[in-house]
């Protein structure tokens, strides 16, 4: 991850990279990138309280495309076998750290389980956020017109300028 400080609470023009993606055995990439590797849009992000968890003071950072719908678009498996296209859109939530304290390097850390997202909301949202992704068998008919909500496990790692993040 990488990206700019917009104000006390937003993030603004973050680039991030997955490496090491599969789906179970088969390959994954996006566009431009290297097998195994996903790159998402330009994203934004706005920090919170984690709902719920206000007496702990853990934070949470919604992570959502900085214009338009789609975070990241992926391909399964490699040509000449079939190839399956992934458009994720909606947003996700994940605990940053460490908090009240400086540090250069921050930590997200982003959990599911059986496909859901964990964290789906910060004190003050009116509805949960949810990652959804639409599967098409050609990219150019990829339209999540019925998308299913999927989860993903990762920790992101930012390191750079030296912040006080204050819970």
């Amino acid at each position: 991850f990488e990206g700019e400080v917009t104000s006390p609470k937003t993030l603004g023009n973050i680039k991030a990279t997955f490496v090491g993606c599969h789906a179970s055995s088969i390959p994954i990439q996006s566009e431009g990138a290297a097998i195994g590797e996903i790159k998402f849009y330009l994203l934004k992000g706005e920090l919170g309280y984690i709902k719920g968890e206000k007496a702990a003071h853990k934070v949470g950072i919604d992570i959502t495309p900085q214009t338009g719908l789609v975070l990241a678009k992926v391909e399964e498996g490699l040509p000449p076998a079939p190839v399956l296209h992934l458009e994720v859109t909606g947003s996700l939530i994940g605990e940053v750290a460490p908090i009240n304290t400086w540090s250069k390097e921050a930590t997200i850390n982003f959990e599911q389980v059986w496909g859901h997202q964990v964290i789906k909301e910060l004190e003050g949202m009116t509805e949960p956020d949810i990652l959804f992704a639409a599967y098409c068998k050609s990219q150019e008919a990829c339209k999540p017109q019925e998308p299913t909500e999927i989860g993903l496990s990762m920790k992101g790692v930012g390191k750079g300028e030296e912040l006080y993040l204050k819970a």
